[in-house]
């Protein structure tokens, strides 16, 4: 029995031996993808650490850019209100421009019919003028001629004028 329990413990120690021979080598493997899974934790971290840097990097950028943003637009807002008010007071400008318009052609209108009105009262006062002055014209050379005569109206009907005239007198 010795010698099958020395048998049995060398077959067991030859097996513990080929176990120990590939725990070694798994840890071993092990150890190597540990080395490179940390190598490749310490290259992720680099890389984490270079787009944390990017991340703010376009953070900052983005502040920078809505902030300029809210600028312009503020601006485009009070230049829309500007347009708006000139293009209001450009409609306004065009009605009253329509409205003139058409005042000016009423008074295009009017204007040669009052010029007519104007001419034919004219040339009625000149027309009535020249009545009066001859209608004065006639009394004169009436009254010289009643004085001619003599004083006296051969019809027997009294001149009035005539009668002012020799009041007046």
């Amino acid at each position: 029995m010795n010698r099958k329990l020395m048998v049995r413990i060398r077959q067991d120690y030859e097996c513990l031996k080929a176990l120990l021979g590939d725990a070694t080598v798994d840890m071993e493997r092990a150890q190597s993808e540990t080395s490179q899974a940390g190598d490749s934790l310490q290259s992720s971290e680099k890389v984490s650490d270079e787009y944390k840097r990017e991340v703010a990097h376009l953070q900052s950028e983005l502040e920078t850019w809505q902030c300029g943003s809210r600028d312009h637009i503020a601006e485009v807002r009070s230049l829309w209100a500007q347009l708006v008010k000139l293009h209001n007071e450009a409609e306004n400008l065009r009605r009253e421009s329509r409205t003139l318009q058409g005042e000016h052609r009423d008074l295009c209108t009017q204007l040669p019919e009052s010029g007519r009105s104007q001419h034919e009262t004219g040339k009625i006062d000149k027309t009535g003028r020249c009545r009066e002055q001859e209608e004065e014209n006639v009394e004169m050379e009436l009254e010289k001629a009643i004085v001619e005569l003599g004083g006296g109206s051969s019809t027997g009907i009294a001149n009035p004028h005539l009668q002012e005239s020799s009041t007046t007198e």
